[in-house]
């Protein structure tokens, strides 16, 4: 399911990065993107748009 471009510590290490940045950026606009952060990340790790966005579904 993930993509094998990047070896996986590394990939991990910029997916770790990514959750902290959106998360950095939503919290200076008074909100958790939570959501976001996780699309984010699958999608950093090679999950297709649409998968990625199914998994997590409707949650806030």
């Amino acid at each position: 399911m993930f993509a094998q471009h990047l070896p996986a510590g590394l990939l991990s290490q910029i997916a770790y990065g990514v959750v902290f940045a959106v998360a950095d950026s939503d919290l200076s606009n008074g909100s958790l993107g939570a959501r976001a952060a996780t699309i984010t990340s699958l999608l950093m790790l090679g999950v297709p748009e649409t998968r990625a966005v199914a998994l997590v579904g409707d949650r806030p």
